[in-house]
């Protein structure tokens, strides 16, 4: 019985534990079967066993080693695998710096597992969870194949990924050599729907060819895969007499677009990139964003009696991108010290767009007449945003009809895209208003700033706040309390993302880390309680927008139940891959196009291994990956932080408790900046002194440094850091 206890767990029970109890690679595993493969079978044992395990005399472990020997082995013997928490992430796979080793006999078993076993060592450890103390990994047993054919696939070509193929190495018998660098590969880069295979080098040690019936099963469970984990996959494979064997399935870490594909013009993604921190479906696009985008571009180059172009955005690796000479003819002229601190990002070197003191002066009398047009909401910005949320409370009362009654159903829909535009208009004064008065104050005076800064009384806060006490009470009543007040939030504007409900009704919703939270001082004397007030809207718009869009995805989840209902789309998350007007469509009868879908969700999976730049184009396809030690950005929250850089390519990727870390993202949506309060500081690549983050940041006591041009590639994982949140400057210690 007491050997029984020490065990390891069948795929079944590892499914049911806690990720940090049994690795990633146990997880990857775990999601292959999930998609519908089975690899070789396989036991795991978590990182508690394994450190009961460790620390037993040989005599006591061999005979608890020989039991899951005698049930693994299929001739070959089996093989002792690591499944470390700190490999096989979305944002690093530590490869090769933890063990495999094949046991081909029961007396190798004990020597491997040991070996494995210690991969959790101090440095391994170190460098990838910022602890110094060794720690226990989950060691996996598994059968282990003697394989005819062995191989790694990836969703995309590394190097020069695009997504409408994947890319494919092999080697003849084992893949050890393979993925050690040791052997010379058959490289094959094959077209995802056509399927034909195109041979970019004839590894020696590779086979001649790569069978067809091959090729369609590394499709097939790369589609299967990237449907599950919802990313682009790094699939190790074997082909053993005649039977396909999926051995590992984790994240890919790194793609790179082929450069071919793109813009013929420098493009940016600014504005739209804080918005949309993950690639945005083809639904959400052909719906969403051409309101987003009437209200942003379309309207300012009317204020400048520019002609609007048939095509505002440009789509590159799944994301909104804009011709930077759309933002050129908006604010042409504009002198630099007028421009938002961010915004300046984009006209590099000299922060300002292109012209003179008569294009100044233009600038100056469009701008005019833009404020007198709609000075309503200029001038009375806050009673218009108050006006806003008395007609949207009576709006969301209102019941929502069918898609059965398709008229009515797109009707209802408009109506709620009219109510973003709406809302659009009414915010974009509301941030002017908020960022010049602040920049103002700050000049003036950095303690009035700051004493504005910590009297706001921040929705997303708030909403963290409430988060932390409804999981800390656990009660039903609490729960639904929560979901009813702020159930609508979500971690992105794309109308595929889950909200805070259904994340919470599944146990997926962040666990908030609110330790370091202060509660709002006091607010100061008019006029600046005024700015007070302007700072709260800007969060709080973005809280109100978000009930908008859930009541919209409300509406799209019902037509997904209908379109799977009547037989249109085989599962209700394809329609995120449909455009509104192939919605339409079908709901007319017109026959769907399930390979459509299958070819977008590839290319959806691939897009979210990749971190675009916020600037491409002829001119800025290639980042600057200077010298971390010279990196500076803005300051954006005050003080002075000492940590370990922890990399996280998406904010989801920060862990609960990122205590003494400095956290390194691209962009941080509200939504999931419950978990950035133990944090010692920030590093954001994108956004200014108003983004979202720098006011969490200042709410929360969090030395920030923002707008720091390619963070990411430029700090190296685990660099030791010092940031200076006032002058935002960055020091490679």
């Amino acid at each position: 019985m007491e050997n029984d206890a020490l065990t390891p767990r069948l795929p079944a029970e590892a499914a049911d534990l806690p990720r940090e109890d049994i690795g990633n690679k146990a997880g990857g595993l775990i999601a292959v079967e999930v998609a519908g493969h089975h690899a070789p079978p396989w036991r795991v044992w978590t990182a508690a066993l394994t450190a009961k395990l460790a620390a037993m005399p040989d005599a006591d472990l061999a005979p608890i080693l020989l039991e899951t020997y005698n049930e693994l082995d299929a001739g070959s013997g089996i093989i002792f695998r690591s499944s470390a928490s700190g490999e096989d992430r979305a944002g690093s796979s530590a490869a090769g710096l933890y063990e495999s080793l094949h046991a081909d006999s029961p007396d190798a078993c004990v020597a491997a597992f040991r070996s494995v076993a210690a991969s959790g060592s101090a440095e391994h450890v170190a460098a990838y969870h910022g602890a110094h103390t060794p720690e226990p990994i989950p060691v996996i047993a598994q059968t282990f194949i003697a394989a005819d054919v062995s191989g790694v696939a990836f969703s995309g070509h590394p190097a020069r990924c695009r997504p409408d193929a994947f890319y494919v190495e092999c080697v003849r018998r084992g893949a050890a050599g393979l993925v050690s660098g040791g052997h010379d590969p058959l490289k094959l880069s094959v077209g995802w729907s056509s399927l034909e295979a195109a041979t970019e080098h004839a590894g020696a040690e590779g086979p001649e060819e790569l069978p067809a019936a091959i090729v369609l099963q590394l499709r097939d469970a790369l589609q299967a895969l990237e449907h599950s984990l919802g990313t682009a996959i790094d699939l190790e494979w074997c082909h053993a007499g005649g039977t396909f064997w999926p051995l590992q399935a984790r994240p890919v870490t790194s793609l790179r677009l082929d450069p071919a594909l793109a813009p013929t013009e420098p493009c940016t993604s600014w504005f739209f990139d804080q918005r949309f921190p993950a690639p945005i479906t083809p639904f959400t696009r052909s719906t969403l964003l051409p309101v987003i985008a009437e209200a942003a571009l379309a309207d300012a180059l009317r204020m400048r009696g520019a002609p609007v172009p048939q095509e505002l955005l440009v789509d590159y690796a799944g994301r909104a991108y804009a011709p930077k000479r759309i933002y050129d003819t908006m604010l042409r002229g504009a002198p630099r010290w007028w421009l938002s601190p961010d915004l300046r990002q984009i006209f590099k070197p000299d922060g300002r767009p292109p012209g003179g003191w008569l294009n100044t002066l233009g600038y100056a009398w469009c701008a005019a007449g833009a404020v007198w047009k709609e000075r309503r909401e200029v001038f009375r910005n806050i009673r218009a945003w108050e006006r806003f949320c008395g007609g949207l409370n009576e709006q969301l009362l209102a019941e929502s009809p069918p898609p059965e009654n398709w008229g009515a159903f797109v009707a209802a829909w408009r109506e709620w895209d009219a109510w973003t535009l709406r809302f659009l208009r009414i915010h974009r004064w509301s941030i002017l208003w908020a960022d010049y008065g602040y920049r103002f104050i700050a000049m003036l005076s950095a303690r009035a700033a700051a004493c504005i800064s910590r009297a706001a009384r921040l929705k997303t806060a708030e909403a963290n706040a409430a988060l932390a006490e409804t999981l800390a009470a656990g009660t039903p009543e609490a729960l639904q309390a929560f979901k009813a007040a702020y159930g609508h939030r979500s971690g992105s504007l794309d109308y595929a993302a889950p909200t805070w409900a259904e994340l919470l009704d599944c146990g997926a919703l962040p666990t908030p880390h609110l330790s370091a939270h202060a509660a709002p001082a006091s607010p100061p004397l008019w006029p600046l309680a005024i700015l007070v007030r302007l700072l709260e809207m800007r969060e709080e718009q973005r809280f109100h927008w978000e009930r908008i869009l859930a009541r919209q995805r409300s509406l799209a989840l019902n037509l997904a139940r209908e379109l799977t209902r009547v037989g249109r789309i085989q599962h209700e998350d394809d329609l995120w891959f449909l455009t509104w007007d192939e919605c339409d469509a079908l709901m007319q009868g017109a026959a769907p196009d399930p390979d459509a879908i299958a070819r977008r969700r590839h290319a959806h999976a691939v897009y979210h291994a990749l971190i675009p730049p916020q600037i491409i184009g002829p001119v800025h396809d290639q980042s600057d990956t200077g010298d971390a030690a010279q990196l500076r950005g803005l300051g954006g929250a005050p003080g002075i932080a000492d940590g370990n850089a922890l990399l996280c390519r998406y904010p989801d990727e920060i862990p609960p408790s990122p205590e003494g870390r400095i956290i390194v993202v691209a962009s941080l949506d509200p939504a999931w900046t419950a978990r950035i309060a133990g944090a010692a500081g920030l590093i954001v690549e994108r956004g200014g002194i108003l983004s979202h983050a720098a006011i969490l940041a200042r709410e929360y006591g969090i030395p920030l440094v923002i707008g720091v041009d390619d963070a990411l590639d430029r700090i190296p994982a685990d660099a030791r850091l010092r940031i200076d949140g006032t002058r935002g400057t960055i020091q490679l210690l």
